[in-house]
C-alpha cells in the first residue's frame, strides 16, 4: 500500500512539472502557430508593438503560472488539467485540422483562461492597494492588447466564419476558466523565487524565438 502511495505521489509529481510546462509553453505554441499560418499583418511597428507588449504579458503570464499554480494531490486530477484542453480543442476542430490550428486554438483556450484567473487574482488579491491593483489590471489589459493583435486575423478568419468552432472556443475557454480559477484561488506562492525565475526566462525566451523565427519565416529571411 505505501509503495503504490509512493508510485502515486511521484507520478503526480512529473504530471504536476508537466502541466506547468505545457501552460509556460502556450503562449509560444500559439504564436508560433499563428505566425505560421497568417505571418504579422500589421508590419514592422506593430511587430515591435508586439514585441514589447508581448515580453511583458508574457512575463506576468509566467510569473503568475509558476508562483500560484496548485497542481491538485491526485494524479489523474492533473492529468485531467494536462489534457482538458486539447481535447475540447480536437472535438471541436476535428481530426482534419493542421498541427498549427489546434496549437493556436490550445493558447487561445487555456491560455485565455489562465488570462482571465491572472484577472480575478489581481482583482481580489489583498496584497496591493486599490490604485496598485487598477494599475496593474490596466497594464495586464495593454500588454495583452498588442500580444492578441497577432491572433485577430486567425480568429476573423478561422473562428467567427464557423459556428461551431466559435462555440467550441466559448464552450473550452468557460471549462478551462473555471478549473484555472481554482489553481489561483489560494493567492499563496507556491514555488521559491529561483524555480519561478529560471521557467521566466526560459519560456520568454522559447517565446521569443517562436515571434521572431516566425516573422523572420514570412519575410523569408529564415
Amino acid at each position: 500500500m505505501a509503495e503504490t502511495k509512493d508510485i502515486n505521489h511521484k507520478l503526480n509529481e512529473y504530471l504536476g512539472w508537466l502541466y506547468l510546462g505545457y501552460l509556460s509553453l502556450l503562449p509560444a505554441m500559439g504564436t508560433a502557430g499563428v505566425l505560421y499560418l497568417y505571418g504579422v499583418g500589421v508590419g514592422q511597428l506593430g511587430m515591435w508593438l508586439i514585441f514589447l507588449g508581448g515580453v511583458a504579458a508574457v512575463g506576468v503570464y509566467l510569473a503568475t503560472v509558476g508562483s500560484y499554480t496548485v497542481i491538485p494531490k491526485q494524479w489523474w486530477a492533473t492529468a485531467f488539467l494536462i489534457a482538458d484542453g486539447p481535447l475540447i480543442v480536437l472535438f471541436f476542430d476535428g481530426g482534419g485540422k493542421g498541427i498549427w490550428e489546434h496549437m493556436v486554438d490550445a493558447y487561445l483556450i487555456d491560455g485565455t483562461a489562465v488570462w482571465l484567473a491572472i484577472l480575478v487574482l489581481a482583482t481580489q488579491s489583498p496584497l496591493p492597494t486599490a490604485d496598485q491593483r487598477t494599475g496593474s489590471i490596466f497594464f495586464m489589459f495593454a500588454a495583452l492588447a498588442t500580444t492578441y493583435l497577432l491572433f485577430f486575423p486567425y480568429i476573423n478568419d478561422k473562428v467567427l466564419t464557423n459556428p461551431w468552432r466559435l462555440f467550441g472556443l466559448i464552450f473550452g475557454i468557460a471549462e478551462a476558466s473555471a478549473t484555472r480559477f481554482y489553481i489561483f484561488e489560494k493567492d499563496r506562492v507556491l514555488r521559491d523565487t529561483d524555480k519561478t525565475a529560471v521557467l521566466i526566462v526560459v519560456f520568454i525566451f522559447v517565446w521569443l524565438f517562436a515571434l521572431f523565427g516566425g516573422f523572420g519565416y514570412h519575410q523569408g529571411e529564415w
